[in-house]
């Protein structure tokens, strides 16, 4: 999952913090700093082993993060069931859409 956002990086940082303490007590955030964040399953996990998620930030232009979330370790399935359930809604207000709606564009 790649995105780019217009959130400072704490701000970003902190948000995926939360969105791993939001989990149930189902993930833990084992590093964390202004490169990133990375957190893993708190459970034994599947057959692959415990879920890892890690988040690298990288500044592009000084108001313009991208941010580049990928699965560390475990199942794929689990990766993308925990992304679409809580890391894409938790994220939502904070991915930075460049292109303005149709509607929008045609009005200029």
């Amino acid at each position: 999952m790649l995105f780019a956002t217009r959130e400072p990086a704490r701000g970003v940082v902190s948000r995926l913090e939360e969105v791993a303490a939001r989990g149930g007590g189902q993930m833990r955030v084992t590093k964390s700093g202004a490169g990133g964040v990375r957190f893993e399953g708190a459970g034994h996990g599947g057959p692959k082993g415990r879920l890892a998620v890690a988040a690298e930030i990288f500044t592009v232009a000084p108001s313009v993060l991208v941010v580049d979330v990928k699965k560390d370790g475990g199942d794929t399935l689990e990766y993308r069931s925990f992304c679409s359930e809580h890391l894409r809604p938790a994220l939502q207000d904070i991915v930075w859409d460049a292109d303005p709606p149709a509607s929008v564009a045609l009005a200029v």
